[in-house]
């Protein structure tokens, strides 16, 4: 559902489990990125992050 969708009375209760959902995802990316980087070096999470980074990417044009 977008945001213009949603009822003008139930958009604060949207937009507030929307940040709540987009900053556990920063926090956990960042909490877990050292650890996936020591397990497999380096490159490959780079290459990793791009990926899922691009499969993200391709995800919201697909179904915004």
């Amino acid at each position: 559902m977008q945001l213009d969708q949603v009822p003008e009375e139930n958009r604060a209760p949207y937009l507030a489990w929307y940040n709540l959902a987009i900053q556990t995802a920063v926090l956990v990316g960042s909490l877990s990125a050292p650890f996936i980087g020591n397990a497999i070096g380096l490159a490959p999470a780079l290459i990793l992050a791009a990926a899922v980074r691009f499969l993200s990417g391709v995800l919201v044009w697909r179904w915004g």
